[in-house]
């Protein structure tokens, strides 16, 4: 399991929210984010998509989550 997948489970048990903002998660997992982000994108359980204030990640195939 990556950094990024651990955060963005985290903030889904804590709000049900499928959209998180791109640049806080990048900001708050560190460097691992780029690979990671790949990992996840490729086992096709996030995907980008804009938002108002910017890049956001789409958590997708959410029974994958949990």
């Amino acid at each position: 399991m990556n950094k990024t997948y651990s955060y963005l489970l985290e903030r889904w048990n804590q709000t049900k929210w499928p959209y998180y903002s791109l640049s806080w998660t990048k900001y708050d997992v560190g460097e691992s984010f780029d690979q990671d982000i790949k990992e996840l994108r490729e086992k096709e359980m996030i995907e980008p998509c804009s938002g108002l204030n910017g890049w956001l990640i789409k958590l997708i195939n959410i029974e994958l989550w949990n």
